[in-house]
């Protein structure tokens, strides 16, 4: 019996470490302070992966990331040579705080550094908040008016 609980435990650890991944970053560039391009009710984002050290690291996540409910569609390369940094895209149904907060903890991604600015899940609203104000106003052209 002492056999069967100290294997159980073993295989639990093993599995436990296998999934454990170490803390992952988001990184990516807004255009006119937005990150997500929208088209027909999806969401297209295209970002780089920091932190996933080997090729199971990067199935694991992956794996986690293709399971939740919100991403229709994700592609991550293959690790930049001499980095540990992979070009990733996804399509998602929803750009809602929750769901992405949702999506990014259950991937073990605890940073999202944006247009060289490093925010934490918990500053999601201040995130944001920047983007907002880097929103250029649509530029109105003057028309010029014919005197003759």
């Amino acid at each position: 019996m002492k056999n069967l609980f100290a294997s159980v435990v073993l295989v639990l650890g093993v599995i436990a470490f296998s999934y454990a991944q170490n803390d992952i970053a988001f990184q990516m560039k807004s255009n006119n302070g937005k990150l997500f391009t929208e088209d027909n009710g999806t969401y297209s984002l295209s970002l780089v992966v920091l932190g996933l050290k080997s090729d199971k690291e990067v199935e694991n996540f992956k794996s986690v990331i293709t399971s939740n409910s919100i991403v229709k569609q994700f592609e991550i390369s293959p690790a930049v040579a001499g980095s540990e940094n992979h070009k990733a895209n996804f399509i998602l149904t929803s750009k809602e705080k929750e769901a992405l907060i949702s999506l990014f903890k259950s991937a073990n991604v605890n940073q999202l550094i944006v247009d060289e600015k490093t925010y934490t899940l918990d500053q999601f609203d201040q995130m944001k908040a920047d983007l907002k104000a880097k929103k250029q106003p649509p530029v109105e052209e003057k028309r010029k008016s014919s005197n003759k």
